[in-house]
């Protein structure tokens, strides 16, 4: 069965999709008024670079910590759950000079159970069924998104991934995979947007 898609029920089963819409339409889909659940858009940026052999085996986790503005609110609230999250990559290369830096072909995949285990090759990377595949370097007027929707902004179903706030990881993950690359380069710049909830259980 192709990653990113679990076989059992519950929320985790509720798979990504891919259209960034999705994610700004989960944002307008946030409950107003009660004030008993408060949806709020995490942001970080990153960037991401080949290894010595020229290799990108990189992970965007969905771990809250890593988001500044979640220390920030954790306190205010006893629980949180993710909603979902976006990543926008720009090329960090797009005015490298012809040939000085090497381009190759480059995935993006959203792992809906493991936020630890790298990507090995293309056919590792081409067996998830939620991915985004593009050449590793572009012009700067050009963005490469990809959303993830974990759960719907209105489940109260039992669970619903609710965690204390003193829990932050999520087994689950943006991934990246490219080879053949020149060594050691900053490839892409990334901004993540992470849809988060936080509430005070009655």
């Amino acid at each position: 069965m192709p990653k990113g898609k679990k076989s059992r029920g519950g929320p985790s089963s509720q798979v990504s999709k891919v259209d960034h819409r999705v994610f700004h339409s989960a944002i307008a889909r946030t409950p107003g008024g009660s004030g008993e659940v408060v949806t709020r858009v995490l942001t970080k940026e990153a960037t991401i670079a080949s290894s010595g052999g020229g290799t990108i085996t990189s992970i965007g986790t969905f771990d809250a910590s890593t988001f500044g503005d979640f220390a920030t609110l954790a306190p205010l609230w006893d629980e949180w759950r993710p909603i979902g999250m976006k990543v926008t990559v720009q090329c960090a290369q797009a005015f490298a000079q012809p040939n000085a830096v090497v381009s190759r072909i480059a995935v993006i995949v959203f792992d809906n159970d493991d936020a630890s285990t790298a990507l090995t090759s293309y056919a590792n990377a081409m067996d998830y069924r939620v991915k985004r595949v593009f050449g590793s370097i572009w012009g700067n007027d050009r963005l490469v998104t990809m959303s993830a929707e974990v759960l719907s902004v209105g489940d109260q179903s039992a669970g619903s991934l609710w965690q204390t706030t003193g829990t932050t990881a999520v087994a689950k993950s943006f991934k990246y995979f490219s080879s053949g690359l020149t060594a050691t380069q900053t490839y892409f710049d990334v901004v993540y947007e992470y849809v988060v909830q936080f509430r005070q259980p009655t």
